[in-house]
């Protein structure tokens, strides 16, 4: 489709401006800055939970040690 309205001699500028290439813009760039964002959000989270069960058992280990 862009070849063809290029072949035509339509502007860059009118091109982008149509409402389904506009559309198909903003779906690229949100799902980029989704891709973007999940990788620090996931090793926030993994970091999280990772260090709850570590506490969680350094605790354990300190009252079995101390009912001896």
């Amino acid at each position: 489709m862009l070849m063809v309205f290029m072949a035509q001699g339509v502007p860059m500028i009118n091109i982008i401006n149509m409402t389904y290439v506009a559309g198909e813009i903003l779906h690229t760039l949100v799902g980029s800055f989704g891709l973007i964002t999940v990788a620090p959000f996931t090793a926030l989270v993994g970091g999280v939970m990772f260090t709850k069960e570590n506490n969680k058992k350094k605790s354990e280990e300190e009252i079995s040690v101390a009912r001896f």
